[in-house]
């Protein structure tokens, strides 16, 4: 083990490798390195499908999975450091987060992957340089309504097995947002890859594979306005401006 290494391993505490969901997961030599000294791992049930051929033959993996805390409980149980794989970039709605949250002294080190919606504008070539992403992954509406409120041009959003893209294309309607199209990626990077680009109607009535992101792209704008226009008023006799 290089000295370098052995530095990095004394002073960090957790390291945050995101991957994509290639079969053979695309990871750096630094990492690489990383692994072959280390021996605690963690991550997702997914997680571990796709990366236990390149760890160590002798690894312990903490299964991310329920109750936070007793994730943590587990994590407490060593004192070295322990490296985590999570999905894309780790602090972009992902497990980086929730390790601060529960954790704020920890140590931690990022190695982080294109998070999904990044990947779904890239596949599509979409400039996202205008780019409003929200997750309604577990969470509520709020944050796609307000983005759709404020007639984003380009809205990104991660979605879950309840609100999935016929929920959203379903909602969009229902509050009058016809003035968006709708692309899918499923299984990105995957084998079973997807992309398809949908008009709302259509995309209200699909099923898809739960492993999902959604673009919304404004068609155009609705040039909405609050209140009633002066014109609509009567003007008082003589008095100019005044209604």
């Amino acid at each position: 083990m290089c000295k370098k290494v052995l530095n990095k391993i004394h002073t960090i505490d957790f390291y945050i490798v995101g991957i994509g969901n290639h079969s053979k997961p695309i990871i750096s030599k630094e990492v690489l390195l990383l692994i072959q000294n280390t021996s605690v791992f963690s991550g997702g049930k997914r997680h571990y499908e796709l990366v236990k051929s390149i760890l160590p033959k002798k690894h312990t993996w903490i299964e991310i999975s329920g109750r936070m805390d007793v994730v943590l409980l587990k994590y407490g149980e060593y004192k070295k450091p322990i490296m985590i794989f999570a999905s894309g970039d780790p602090f972009f709605y992902g497990f980086g987060n929730t390790l601060k949250r529960y954790m704020p002294e920890a140590k931690i080190k990022s190695f982080p992957y294109f998070n999904s919606i990044q990947r779904l504008c890239q596949k599509t070539t979409i400039d996202y340089s205008l780019l409003r992403s929200v997750s309604v992954h577990g969470r509520s509406w709020s944050a796609l309504d307000i983005a759709l409120i404020h007639e984003e041009p380009l809205i990104g959003v991660l979605t879950d097995n309840k609100k999935t893209p016929a929920a959203i294309a379903a909602r969009l309607l229902k509050y009058g947002f016809d003035n968006y199209k709708i692309t899918i990626g499923e299984e990105l990077d995957g084998e079973n890859e997807k992309i398809n680009t949908y008009d709302l109607i259509e995309c209200k009535f699909l099923t898809h594979q739960n492993l999902n992101c959604v673009l919304l792209e404004r068609k155009f704008a609705k040039n909405s306005f609050f209140g009633i226009p002066d014109a609509e008023f009567i003007s008082l006799p003589n008095r100019s401006n005044m209604i």
